[in-house]
């Protein structure tokens, strides 16, 4: 095994040693069965053999999905040993812990803990993973790129693009954008053809999407063409870059189950951080939550403010693209889930989650 797969197997070795398990990698034990990526000594008894899996994020949604696959492929047992399944991610929630105790599968969860129940074998600790460091600098979204490529490929779900052309779109070389697609395939979260692997792209996607946000006390007049000008608002332009609302507002626009008071303050993305610096002059910055009039933030990859939305609803402002509307509610594990699983999006945009 090479790459993400091998960095796992290594993590999971130094896990183990860590505890004071014995355990060495499959070659290393005197047998050479191909299919057995460690094998765990165990003080009484014939070693254990242990097929390992990894991905960059473990949960709910895809998760069951994943283990569908690897259980079809993966053999049951070798030499009359059942395998021990153990799944290693840069994080295992809550949820996916619970899916992957039901189904017989341990987990080791690269920021320290570890999980394994077989025969006459219970571990639950937290570990040291010395190979963590370098998984987590392999893992899909470890530099923007991996937020730009994932971005684009969930906006277009329909659509084969290879690196070249995925590069030219997000203005990337295509060595950068071949090495962050070959993580996201190492992660499951991308198919050989580059297209996404829904939802579990878009649940990763949601993971590392953390946008910073300022409150402003103002929002500009949609008559006053220099402050529109100046903020690069950019309300009837569709081919430049300008603001796109995102939040619930623009949620309930697209027909999302949410109930929402007329005035509830938008959130806005904005090109760049020098608009949002200048808009926080020319607004002025809420003094507390109650006399916010809207929420701006820089856009973390260009699209969110290239790929605007305009004339689909009664309002003046460009919507952002449903993609960055569903990550922005993702951000609330309870109510934010809920909502997407029963928002149903209008016929012309794909849901990925």
């Amino acid at each position: 095994m090479t790459g993400a797969a091998t960095l796992a197997e290594q993590a999971l070795l130094d896990a183990l040693t860590s505890i004071g398990a014995r355990a060495r990698l499959s070659g290393l034990a005197g047998q050479a069965d191909s299919s057995v990526d460690l094998w765990l000594d165990l003080p009484e008894g014939r070693p254990l053999p242990i097929q390992i899996k990894y991905t960059s994020l473990a949960a709910i949604d895809g998760l069951p999905r994943l283990l569908d696959r690897w259980t079809r492929t993966l053999p049951t047992e070798v030499d009359g040993r059942d395998f021990v399944k153990i799944l290693v991610a840069d994080r295992v929630t809550a949820a996916a812990r619970d899916l992957l105790s039901d189904r017989g599968w341990g987990w080791l969860d690269l920021w320290g803990h570890l999980h394994i129940v077989a025969p006459e074998l219970f571990v639950h600790a937290d570990v040291k993973t010395a190979g963590a460091t370098t998984l987590r600098r392999n893992e899909p979204f470890a530099g923007k790129s991996g937020v730009e490529v994932a971005v684009e490929l969930l906006l277009n779900p329909q659509q084969r693009i290879g690196v070249r052309a995925l590069a030219e779109r997000i203005d990337r070389s295509p060595s950068t954008v071949s090495e962050t697609v070959s993580r996201l395939r190492q992660a499951n979260l991308i198919e050989a053809d580059n297209s996404p692997v829904v939802p579990d792209l878009f649940w990763s996607l949601a993971s590392v999407w953390r946008p910073q946000s300022v409150d402003i006390a103002s929002v500009p007049d949609s008559g006053d063409r220099a402050v529109l000008a100046a903020l690069k608002v950019g309300l009837d332009d569709d081919a430049a870059l300008g603001w796109a609302m995102s939040g619930s507002a623009a949620a309930v626009l697209y027909d999302a189950p949410i109930g929402l008071r007329k005035d509830y303050p938008p959130v806005f993305y904005v090109p760049d951080e020098a608009t949002l610096r200048r808009a926080t002059q020319l607004l002025g910055v809420a003094s507390q939550d109650a006399s916010r009039a809207a929420t701006l933030r820089p856009a973390p990859v260009k699209s969110v403010c290239a790929r605007r939305v305009i004339g689909f609803a009664k309002t003046p402002w460009p919507l952002a693209h449903p993609l960055i509307v569903a990550l922005d509610l993702a951000q609330d594990p309870g109510r934010g889930r809920e909502i997407l699983t029963a928002w149903t999006l209008p016929n012309r945009w794909s849901r990925v989650w």
